[in-house]
């Protein structure tokens, strides 16, 4: 009888342990961010890259496990945090009518194949199925799954977010092009192979209603969406449960789950119809309310203090007349700094990277440490500063600076980052010795004109900001320091590798007091190794540890119903 406590205390600890590892893991990401290259997004349906869309999941009923032990797959799915994936209710009930068990449900996370395992595949039970009140046929389509375990983020498992949107309306997204994701069934009438991918607009809801009254007209409410191109590219059967997808700039938003639509005449999916969708934003308090107001949010350790600065500052901000970030101009013959239109101020301290390589441009930064502070209000905020969790260098990219004779603002959007491979493979055949390392970026760019008759980046483009924007806070991120290496081929120092030296220089105590208490928080990660306090960089400062940065880089009637 004594050694059963100790095994039950043995066990909890055990699990306690595994958790804090994943979290440990998962502190390193953020929601809505993907961390892998891919193809540029098109117009019409393809197959999705390995790793796009890393919230998609997979729902697989095993209802009976003699003939399907590994489960029957059913629907698609959104993880939304790590231990919460959301859905169409209709895709968690049986033949009978009646709701699944959790134990009747399998989750798979970071699939690409379907029919394949690969090594980046994560199978999660089900703990908890929590099915809207009100559901019924074709209405409140909405069920929250609770995840028997905490998932292990990657760069094929990442959360989407979801934020409260004003009225829980979906007006805001009409005429907005969102995308989807699945497995459905495809021209051949069969399910398809490998993930595919397409973007579809989002209509007014009365235009859906007018196209099929008979179907629509019946369940059009602020609880759902119609989006479609209606010409041929578009979900289907076992689609359904999947979430749309928008891009605020620097991180992509859930708004949609994919609940219904219509039938053909040969009984297939109707795609010269529109689609109907369940608005998530109108669901968000009851999402918030299951999921005790942790939904979309990853508080497991302590953010960066440069990541907290930057989430007050925007409770500040509001949309800029002109769409864009006006950066600093500095004077060097005079080291001065302008900012907007205030006046000029004097620098009181210049502070060179200690590592900076002048031949190579290694570490190729230097703080100004201004005379006096800046008058700062809504119209002029810092920028956040990019950290391992928070770089996006995989969606929308814009530079910005000051260049040509009488050095005017510039501004360019017309860029794209390749991998350090692909920079690397360019160098060498541009016989480029300065070969790039994990702490710089590069970028392709493509500049319609030039500037004042001159190549912009001989005219003092030096030290520009390769920055993301996000439209609902109206937050810009500084990623990257611009070389001024090349025309077509420009590489910047990475923000995110060098940020323990620029916050221990800018926040002195305070850094040091969240390095101690991050450290006093570690725990040991028996995968790697090592011990995960802190995503490394390759920087070195009197005040910081030389660390170095590890990562690199059915829906027209509910599924469970008809056609099983």
């Amino acid at each position: 009888m004594p050694s059963i406590p100790l095994i039950l205390i043995a066990s909890l600890l055990t699990i306690t342990i595994a958790t804090n590892q994943h979290q440990s893991t998962n502190a390193l990401y953020r929601c809505g961010i993907r961390k892998r290259f891919g193809a540029q997004l098109i117009h019409h349906g393809q197959t999705a890259g390995l790793g796009q869309w890393p919230w998609h999941a997979a729902i697989y009923h095993r209802i009976d496990s003699r003939t399907s032990p590994n489960g029957t797959y059913k629907c698609g799915a959104t993880l939304i945090d790590q231990q919460h994936v959301l859905t169409a209710a209709h895709c968690v009930i049986a033949q009978t009518g009646q709701s699944l068990k959790p134990h009747q449900l399998l989750i798979h996370l970071g699939k690409h194949d379907l029919y394949k395992f690969d090594g980046q595949l994560q199978i999660v039970n089900v703990s908890e199925v929590h099915i809207h009140e009100e559901f019924s046929p074709n209405r409140h389509d909405v069920v929250l799954l609770v995840l028997g375990e905490v998932v292990r983020y990657s760069e094929y498992v990442v959360p989407i977010c979801l934020e409260p949107v004003s009225g829980g309306r979906a007006d805001d997204l009409v005429g907005q092009r969102g995308w989807v994701a699945g497995w459905g069934i495809n021209e051949n009438g069969t399910l398809s192979e490998v993930l595919k991918t397409t973007q579809m607009p989002v209509v007014e809801i009365t235009e859906c209603a007018r196209s099929d009254p008979n179907l629509f007209g019946r369940f059009v409410s602020q609880a759902v969406y119609c989006a479609s191109d209606r010409n041929g590219t578009s979900v289907c059967l076992g689609d359904s449960g999947g979430g749309m997808y928008f891009s605020t700039g620097d991180r992509w938003e859930l708004r949609g789950i994919v609940s219904f639509g219509s039938e053909s005449e040969t009984g297939s999916c109707d795609t010269g119809k529109y689609i109907m969708f369940t608005n998530v934003a109108h669901y968000y308090p009851w999402i918030r309310n299951l999921t005790d107001g942790r939904v979309g949010h990853i508080n497991i350790v302590s953010k960066k203090i440069s990541e907290r600065k930057c989430e007050a500052y925007a409770l500040k901000a509001r949309k800029r007349s002109n769409g864009v970030c006006n950066n600093l101009f500095s004077y060097f013959k005079t080291w001065k700094i302008r900012v907007g239109s205030q006046e000029d101020i004097d620098i009181a301290e210049v502070i060179v990277h200690p590592n900076y390589n002048s031949k190579r441009r290694l570490n190729n930064l230097m703080l100004f440490k201004l005379s006096q502070p800046l008058s700062l209000g809504s119209r002029l905020l810092p920028a956040c500063l990019a950290n391992p969790a928070t770089e996006n260098l995989y969606d929308s990219l814009m530079v910005t600076g000051y260049t040509g004779k009488y050095r005017r603002f510039y501004e360019n959007v017309n860029i794209k980052a390749i991998s350090t491979q692909e920079c690397i493979a360019r160098q060498t055949a541009q016989n480029d010795t300065r070969i790039v390392t994990p702490v710089e970026v590069c970028v392709v760019a493509r500049h319609e004109e030039e500037f004042d008759g001159e190549d912009y980046l001989l005219a003092g483009f030096t030290g520009a900001s390769l920055q993301t924007f996000n439209s609902r806070s109206y937050m810009f991120t500084t990623l990257g320091v611009s070389n001024a290496d090349g025309l077509e081929l420009e590489v910047y120092t990475r923000v995110a590798s060098h940020l323990e030296w620029i916050e221990a220089f800018v926040w002195g105590d305070e850094y040091l007091e969240d390095e101690q208490t991050a450290t006093d928080g570690a725990v040991e990660d028996d995968e790697m190794g090592t011990e995960t306090v802190q995503e490394a960089t390759t920087t070195a400062s009197p005040r910081a540890a030389n660390f170095y940065n590890k990562y690199s880089h059915d829906f027209y009637f509910p599924d469970g119903l008809k056609n099983v």
